[in-house]
């Protein structure tokens, strides 16, 4: 997955479609400068680089900008598999699969601003508003 921003809506997308199942814990999402925002999530993401389950590569465009991308590591895939057979895992991975489908390949304007539609109260603090 292409950048820290797109990551941070697709899980806010994957959440509010899992709402309703509340054997899965969730991230504490507030309205920030594009939209909506966990600093949890930035964590668990962090600490799963740390761990060596995820890979981030970053490509700096000036001082000011960089371009990260995010991919599961062989031993982050190994853990994965362990847990397919998990009725909530299937239903994570199968709305993930769906939703990278759909807005991975899409600039991020697009999916900021499908966010800003589906989600107003989100964009209370967005610079882009």
């Amino acid at each position: 997955m292409q950048g820290r921003t797109r990551f941070q809506k697709m899980v806010f997308l994957l959440q509010q479609q899992l709402e309703t199942d509340s054997s899965i814990s969730t991230y504490d999402f507030e309205a920030y400068d594009y939209g909506p925002f966990s600093k949890g999530l930035y964590d668990d993401l962090d600490d799963l680089i740390d761990r060596g389950l995820v890979e981030e590569t970053r490509e700096e465009f000036d001082e000011d900008k960089a371009l990260y991308e995010y991919e599961l590591t062989e031993k982050g895939r190994d853990l994965a598999k362990r847990f397919e057979d998990l009725k909530e895992t299937n239903q994570v991975l199968n709305l993930s699969e769906e939703l990278k489908d759909e807005f991975n390949q899409k600039d991020l304007s697009e999916v900021l601003d499908f966010v800003y539609s589906e989600y107003p109260e989100y964009t209370e603090n967005s610079v882009l508003r």
